[in-house]
């Protein structure tokens, strides 16, 4: 089956990692793969990949096992095997400038700090593919980022992340149906 569109959630491997704020990207593929019943099992081009149709396009799930600043290997790599360009990508990511919960559609552009979005921009040569950012919360003053996205969600916080990651799913399936 030849891919024509590739949903990509950053985030670091590891169980350490499972539960921080980084991670949003593949708690959403995760939330993808339960909806559309395509489990992210397979190893290709160093990602966790599922593949499968979705509303008339055959689709990749990946969840690249790089971590977040090394992103854009796996990305170009998993480009390179399917054929398509960048054009055919969606790349799902936490944003620490975007309130917890909330989400925004960003088509090309910076990657504005975020070192996974640069690692891809870099790798790919281009920064003109869609993403979908995932509110983490904003920063707390004092706090330093790097600390920041590497913690877990406190409290009520959990929940509120859960509500941004059921509509950053629901913004890749507008998007399959609008890239069609």
């Amino acid at each position: 089956m030849g891919i024509s569109k590739v949903i990509v959630g950053l985030g670091n491997p590891g169980p350490e990692y499972e539960l921080t704020r980084h991670n949003l990207g593949f708690w959403t593929v995760d939330r993808l793969s339960g909806m559309w019943r395509i489990p992210v099992e397979k190893t290709a081009a160093r990602s966790l990949v599922g593949y499968g149709s979705v509303r008339g396009n055959n689709v990749a799930l990946v969840k690249p096992k790089t971590y977040m600043n090394e992103s854009g290997r796996a990305v170009r790599a998993l480009l390179g095997s399917e054929g398509i360009g960048p054009e055919d990508i969606l790349v799902l990511h936490d944003d620490m400038d975007i309130a917890l919960g909330r989400v925004k559609f960003k088509s090309a552009g910076g990657d504005a700090g975020h070192n996974g979005i640069g690692s891809i921009i870099e790798c790919l040569g281009t920064d003109d593919f869609d993403r979908v950012r995932i509110g983490l919360g904003v920063r707390p003053r004092g706090v330093d980022g790097a600390d920041w996205v590497l913690s877990p969600f406190l409290g009520d916080e959990l929940e509120m992340a859960k509500t941004g990651v059921q509509e950053a799913a629901d913004r890749a399936v507008e998007w399959l149906v609008r890239r069609k």
